[in-house]
């Protein structure tokens, strides 16, 4: 899109350049040719207490929003959890698996 027939007196100062936008968003801007970004946010920030963690809640299938309410943050044992993050099929069956081997052990 040409923007310079829209605002042409913008079209030759430097601050014009700074709001061209190139398409793409702000999670998906550094990522490498090949790379796919999943959009889940997980993270876990540890204290002298022990740790906080936190995820978002919704599953996506591409841009369409599968799931809300998903609990991305799953308990396997007393004080052992894990961030679920990829399918979430595949990481549903992976912590129950855990949680099962767990509880065999303790």
């Amino acid at each position: 899109m040409n923007y310079q027939q829209y605002a042409p007196q913008y079209a030759q100062s430097a601050s014009y350049e700074a709001y061209q936008h190139d398409g793409k968003s702000a999670e998906t801007r550094n990522l490498k040719p090949g790379e796919l970004s999943t959009g889940t946010t997980i993270m876990a920030i540890p204290f002298a207490g022990g740790v906080i963690m936190g995820a978002d809640s919704r599953v996506s299938t591409g841009t369409y929003v599968a799931n809300r309410v998903s609990d991305k943050v799953a308990q396997l044992h007393d004080s052992i959890w894990c961030c679920r993050s990829g399918s979430a099929a595949d990481t549903q069956a992976l912590t129950d698996y855990v949680r099962h081997y767990l509880s065999q052990l303790a």
